[in-house]
């Protein structure tokens, strides 16, 4: 039951963090992509993984 909430609240968290990113690429100081990307490399499930990875290696700067 403790590994339940744990993945529920990591996802919360990462998903704050996706939200908090996509209202800094909004502004240009803010490196709004480095949130995301952090957002997304902690959420629980393997498919998000899967994507970030992939969007790594398509993107020059990672």
């Amino acid at each position: 039951m403790a590994k339940i909430s744990k993945k529920i609240g990591l996802s919360f968290i990462a998903s704050v963090i996706i939200i908090i990113g996509m209202l800094a690429l909004t502004f240009p100081l803010i490196p709004g992509f480095l949130l995301i990307f952090l957002g997304a490399s902690l959420m629980p499930s393997d498919r998000f993984k899967v994507k970030v990875r992939e969007l790594r290696e398509r993107m020059v700067i990672f």
